[in-house]
């Protein structure tokens, strides 16, 4: 049996079925149980959490329930999958877990969802409302599969080495294998301040909201190494999940700054902007949280800069946050970008790249496909910095489609 876990910590190093990696391994895990935990209780609103791994050096399943009262109950004993039977509040696994879990009370005030990426069963997720007697609905069943599942993805980037034949299975989820906006063509790229060096603290995304609606997002997490990555994956996470429940880009970025703050241990901040595009509306509405300002141009050629709608995540509570929403029709090319753009500068020198050269190189290259634009600035980029990278880099380019290509 593992010996019960400590509230609030990773499970007992005394364990001598793992090993140092393994246990190294557990304490960034617990980093992400930990923040997945708070999201689950602060930002969806349900009474209790309950996150249980799959352990694999051990084959069970590990984790705790957390409540508003900072109530954690560990499991105690090791939990066979393979078993016929597994006492409540765990449950039987049998082959592989695809769809949620059904709610094992009527009405449902709970809730189980596998967290998985791919085939891999990476643990269960549970929610409970059996306090508040809220029920959980069909469409928060939805958006907690889709929160359990990018938690299934950060925790196997936590594991770092022992991600092994998963490696594919994740290079395929990452944001490089993007959802897709009728009528316009997506091109991106990330380069890390150091070529040797795990993915750090930019990402960008874009997720389908639904069948005419979808979240394009660029930001810049502070700090370096495994640290930031699993920030950058866990706030991935959560927007993604906030995105689900609220249209308003606004409200979005207001959980997200709410939800950092209550990490006891954050003194992290992040820029992002985010915007939700509506096909069927005709709308892009963003909100920028500190971010550089990003650029679009108009069908009739006008650059034009969308600028910061509220303060960085994580630096003060009740900031105000706004929105701003654009004519769609109106889009020709949508450039979003981080801050190694703009500050790349050459080894023997203190001279930005810039925003009025980056402005110049997307108006010089704007003509283009989204693909064009994309290396027609990079390389003049890494002309100007000659070849050399002193900050993580991120850019995406969202650009009409030529209708008669």
């Amino acid at each position: 049996m593992l010996d019960q876990a400590t509230s609030g910590s990773p499970p007992s190093t005394a364990d001598p079925r793992l090993g140092k990696d393994r246990l190294r391994a557990c304490h960034r895990e617990w980093d992400v149980v930990d923040i997945a935990s708070r999201v689950a209780l602060q930002a969806l609103g349900y009474d209790r959490c309950g996150v249980f791994l799959v352990e694999p050096q051990v084959g069970a399943l590990v984790g705790h329930w957390s409540s508003h009262q900072g109530e954690e109950v560990s499991i105690g004993p090791t939990v066979d999958l393979t078993s016929e039977a597994v006492a409540p509040p765990l449950w039987r696994i049998k082959g592989k877990a695809r769809g949620p879990i059904p709610p094992p009370v009527a009405p449902p005030l709970e809730a189980r969802v596998p967290m998985r990426v791919a085939d891999a069963l990476v643990g269960i997720l549970a929610v409970s409302n059996a306090e508040s007697r809220r029920p959980v609905a069909p469409a928060d069943l939805m958006a907690l599969q889709c929160f359990a599942d990018q938690v299934a993805l950060a925790l196997l980037r936590a594991r770092g080495s022992e991600l092994g034949a998963l490696a594919p299975v994740l290079g395929a989820s990452t944001p490089s294998q993007m959802d897709s906006i009728p009528g316009f063509e997506l091109s991106a790229f990330y380069q890390p301040a150091r070529t040797d060096s795990e993915p750090c603290g930019d990402f960008h995304d874009l997720f389908a909201l639904s069948e005419h609606a979808y979240g394009i997002v660029i930001a810049d997490i502070s700090g370096k190494g495994a640290r930031a990555a699993t920030h950058a994956d866990m706030l991935r996470t959560m927007l993604r999940s906030f995105a689900h429940l609220d249209p308003s880009p606004q409200r979005v970025l207001e959980r997200l700054n709410t939800v950092m703050l209550g990490e006891a241990q954050s003194d992290q901040f992040v820029t992002l902007f985010y915007a939700r595009v509506d096909t069927e509306q005709g709308t892009l509405t963003y909100a920028s949280a500190g971010h550089e300002p990003m650029l679009a141009v108009t069908r009739a050629g006008r650059l034009e800069l969308l600028e910061s709608t509220g303060t960085v995540l994580g630096a003060a509570l009740d900031v105000p946050y706004f929105e701003d929403t654009r004519d769609l029709a109106d889009l020709e090319a949508l450039v979003l970008y981080t801050d190694g753009v703009t500050d790349a500068h050459p080894p023997c020198s203190p001279e930005r790249f810039g925003l009025e050269r980056l402005m110049q190189e997307v108006g010089l290259h704007g003509k283009g496909t989204a693909l064009e634009l994309l290396k027609g600035v990079l390389r003049d980029v890494f002309a100007f910095s000659q070849g050399t990278c002193v900050d993580d880099l991120s850019m995406l380019v969202m650009r009409r489609c030529d209708p008669a290509a």
